[in-house]
């Protein structure tokens, strides 16, 4: 179990490779990624690049977390270090990994190429961990309501399921855009507990 969505769980245990959750702020992917990490059995590591501030809340209020090393970086090089630290680890030792959000610091850099080279580097760390057992999960932080992820292009080359993110009301929708042929929407809230599936 990594949601507790029968149907996302199993798409995600189908395909192996890194899971992309991207939307734009306030749909979830925060509490979606720490809810993955409270189902982990294992260590967890979570890193994150837009401060404790957007996590730590959330993380005192769910509780269940004492598994999971909370890591922040300030930069895309410090990013794609960290994340390439990780790459020789094996199940046995890491269970989950979480990057909230892989590209967000990618686009504040000036040297877009650089900045590619960087991102594409740390996906294909992403998928080569997966590959090996470990579950790896993905947020990508996008402008404004449809837009794409900053370098959508090379995050949907590494992931093999990537999930959209949207408010729909007072809940939220998650939609299966990638695997095309496994595409299909549910629906969740967001309570002080976690996420509480509605569809």
């Amino acid at each position: 179990m990594i949601w507790g969505h029968r149907k996302l769980d199993s798409l995600v245990e189908r395909f192996k490779g890194p899971v992309l959750v991207y939307g734009e702020a306030g749909t979830g992917k925060t509490t979606l990624m720490l809810e993955a990490l409270r189902s982990s059995k294992g260590r967890s590591v979570y890193i994150g690049t837009e401060g404790s501030a957007a996590y730590q809340p959330r993380v005192e209020s769910l509780g269940g977390l004492d598994n999971v090393l909370f890591v922040e970086v300030d930069n895309l090089k410090e990013q794609t270090r960290l994340v390439l630290s990780l790459a020789s680890l094996s199940p046995r030792v890491l269970s989950m990994l979480v990057v909230d959000s892989v590209n967000s610091l990618y686009r504040l850099e000036d040297d877009i190429q650089k900045a590619g080279m960087m991102l594409g580097l740390q996906m294909a760390v992403l998928r080569q961990l997966s590959k090996a057992g470990i579950v790896t999960l993905a947020t990508g932080q996008v402008h404004g309501e449809g837009d794409e992820a900053s370098g959508t292009w090379l995050l949907e080359f590494w992931a093999p399921i990537i999930i959209r993110l949207q408010r729909a009301g007072a809940e939220r929708e998650a939609e299966v855009v990638k695997p095309e042929e496994y595409t299909f929407k549910a629906r969740f809230t967001i309570t002080r507990w976690g996420v509480e599936w509605i569809s």
